[in-house]
């Protein structure tokens, strides 16, 4: 059997998969193609939104500064909602929310990065985050399931962090689970070559077997229609760039990474 086929079996195995979204949006950009294949076999979903706690709205440079328990309930509750709407278009998906601080609220700034997102760890402002999501998520690999985490590329420190937590927990002797990486998407639609490196660095250390799963863009799409406040046209066209940079002959694809133990 084609090595790709074969880790697609897995894949595809009636195990439960449990996506740890970053935030709100980022299980749809990223796996949304996966999880409408996943659904139409019946497979059960579940959506951890790690960073629950939001007060980031699109192009709202002003709002976003506001860090007030008003603006992070009313944000939260708008997000979560569009999660919601987008999740019941693919069915067999629950939401489980972390209730965790995303970077803006814990004082990082959107202009970290040149592409406007927060990036760069920084001990002060991440050290305790790190550690509440390495107690919330230590529990789960001990079960038998399929963890899907974020690859982290282009290093958004929300991304960054998870990524780190189940790189150290995927090393336990103790772990019964399957774990995968995904691409986040737009992020790597537009990473450069230095940030591509650093993610090919991670890729080898961690043994990992990289999969392309073709999908339905269009549908795929669909699904980010349900973002009013979070996606523009940055995102559609990230998420198109990258489905088809890795086509499968003429199939537009999405890119996981399987963890070989």
């Amino acid at each position: 059997m084609h090595k790709n086929n074969y880790f697609l079996n897995i894949l595809f195995n009636d195990r439960k998969k449990i996506i740890l979204s970053p935030h709100y949006d980022d299980f749809i950009l990223s796996l949304g193609g996966t999880a409408l294949k996943w659904s139409r076999r019946g497979r059960l979903i579940e959506d951890w939104v790690i960073f629950s706690n939001s007060n980031y709205l699109v192009d709202d440079h002003m709002g976003n500064k506001d860090i007030s328990k008003n603006r992070i309930r009313v944000v939260s509750a708008i997000r979560l909602k569009e999660e919601q709407n987008a999740i019941k278009r693919i069915g067999n998906v629950k939401i489980k929310l972390l209730h965790q601080n995303e970077a803006l609220i814990r004082k990082h700034d959107e202009k970290e990065h040149p592409h406007r997102f927060p990036c760069g760890f920084n001990e002060q402002k991440d050290k305790k985050t790190m550690k509440n999501i390495h107690k919330l998520l230590r529990p789960l690999f001990l079960k038998d399931v399929q963890i899907f985490a974020p690859l982290a590329i282009q290093e958004h420190i929300d991304h960054f962090i998870i990524r780190q937590v189940v790189a150290e927990l995927i090393h336990s002797n103790k772990s019964k689970c399957q774990v995968f990486f995904y691409e986040d998407l737009p992020y790597a639609a537009y990473a450069l070559k230095k940030e591509w490196e650093n993610t090919n660095n991670f890729i080898r250390k961690n043994n990992l077997i990289p999969l392309t799963v073709s999908i339905n863009l269009n549908s795929k799409l669909r699904l980010l229609d349900f973002y009013n406040t979070q996606t523009d046209k940055y995102y559609y066209e990230g998420v198109a760039k990258r489905a088809n940079e890795i086509k499968n002959t003429k199939t537009t694809c999405e890119k996981i990474y399987f963890v070989l133990k």
